[in-house]
């Protein structure tokens, strides 16, 4: 059934990637490139791009990939094997990867509002969404939002002197930012004369001496020096880092304001430049040199990933929590059960046929063939007016051995859309009973 789901969102991924290009090898068979490898991508590509007439490039695959982790963990989150869709862009300027970026984040806005879609649930108050980073720094992360006192100091030099950030042993700091936007971790070259120290604000309990004890025994361990060779700080600047909260202003827009959530990590859009390019030495005369100047630039790069399996892992912590969330409101009606609500189009089956013996056998096969052509509900009440699902799509349960209610459960666990009953109420009356998580029982007349 998940192996049934992943195709699914493989072939969501694969229609919104239609425009990229694919390799095929001399017998035009699929080719596979190297998990991961920007090197190898680099050669492979580059290699072929002999004029600024074969831009832009876009290579994709999904394939399996393969972790050394001890044990796996997390859940479907953190596997030894996993799915990954990569995808790799080549361009001949900056503005024209800009152009690119811009595209694959358009792609990755579709495919994640395609799969995280449980607009079929019209019972869902609060729907669960997808959320991006923001992406002024042309490298944000797309997340699937879910249900889910020592100090440390980081080491930061740049022209100014050695600037060390005081946080709190679970923050993490990035030198990406203020103040640290010209700043690259510091290895120990040389000692700094001058240092800046900036306080979280959940460590300004600690006194001033002893923080700056604490950053020369930092500084004098990564440099292997003694700690009397470290000079004390010229100035310490307190509360001018702390962790992101919510109601923060952002700090890339300047206009937002942070909400919270707890989300997992699906995706990633990085631009990459010309890191691998120029020291590989892969590049094209751009348009606008001169017959007597013919020097080549190198490509533009970008890389783009999503991590399939990895969804499939979020979808299922949030399918089991919204599953929860409508047998709530059902408190009392029904008996206590789990399961899962899929996203819409996303179901192992989006239907499941279940007849109770095998005297209501033929009934069901008929409703499957009704289900494919378009099934019409002869009830004016009735919701599934026009339900129409493809025949691969219909799950048939002929287990006629097991009772009816351990099948219904069996049918929670598998998240079914749609669970049509053929049981008593239809041998006396001829009508289907037709189950959905969250809503009543509600019946149609079988034409």
């Amino acid at each position: 059934m998940g192996l049934r789901m992943i195709k699914k969102m493989i072939r969501i991924i694969e229609e919104e990637m239609e425009a990229l290009f694919r390799l095929k090898d001399r017998r035009s068979a699929e080719m596979i490139l190297a998990p991961t490898h920007e090197e190898e991508v680099t050669k492979l590509i580059g290699a072929e791009i002999d004029s600024v007439k074969s831009l832009p490039v876009r290579v994709y695959q999904i394939g399996r990939k393969f972790r050394d982790e001890p044990r796996p963990r997390a859940g479907l989150l953190r596997t030894k094997e996993f799915l990954m869709k990569d995808l790799y862009t080549f361009d001949a300027s900056a503005d024209e990867a800009t152009r690119t970026y811009a595209d694959v984040r358009q792609a990755y806005h579709n495919i994640f509002h395609r799969i995280f879609n449980w607009s079929h649930i019209e019972s869902l108050s609060t729907r669960p969404t997808w959320i991006e980073e923001c992406a002024s720094s042309m490298a944000p992360a797309f997340h699937a939002c879910t249900s889910s006192d020592q100090v440390q100091v980081h080491l930061y030099a740049n022209s100014d002197g050695l600037h060390a950030a005081v946080v709190p042993l679970s923050a993490t700091v990035n030198p990406s930012v203020m103040p640290f936007s010209q700043c690259q971790p510091y290895k120990g070259e040389e000692l700094m004369s001058t240092m800046h120290i900036w306080i979280d604000q959940n460590c300004s309990h600690v006194p001033t001496q002893e923080v700056m004890d604490l950053v020369r025994q930092t500084v004098a361990r990564t440099h292997g020096c003694d700690l009397a060779s470290v000079p004390n700080p010229d100035s310490v600047k307190k509360s001018a880092i702390r962790l992101a909260q919510a109601g923060d202003t952002c700090a890339s827009c300047g206009v937002g304001r942070l909400q919270e959530h707890r989300a997992i990590e699906v995706g990633h859009t990085f631009l990459l430049g010309t890191k691998y390019s120029a020291a590989l030495g892969y590049g094209v005369v751009p348009k606008s040199a001169s017959a007597t100047h013919q020097k080549k630039e190198p490509l533009q790069m970008g890389c783009y990933g999503i991590g399939v399996t990895r969804i499939l892992g979020a979808l299922a912590q949030t399918s089991m929590s919204i599953f929860h969330d409508l047998q709530a409101e059902q408190e009392g009606k029904t008996r206590p059960r789990v399961g899962f609500v899929w996203p819409s189009g996303l179901a192992p089956f989006s239907a499941l046929v279940l007849p109770a013996s095998n005297k209501q056998m033929d009934a069901a096969t008929k409703l499957c063939s009704q289900l494919s052509s378009g099934f019409t509900a002869l009830q004016s009440d009735t919701p599934p007016t026009g339900l129409q699902i493809p025949m691969d799509d219909i799950a048939l349960d002929d287990r006629v051995g097991q009772s009816l209610g351990s099948r219904l459960f069996d049918a929670d666990l598998l998240g079914y859309p749609y669970v049509f009953v053929l049981g008593k109420h239809f041998d006396k009356t001829g009508q289907v009973e037709i189950r959905r998580v969250g809503q009543a029982v509600q019946y149609a007349t079988l034409a």
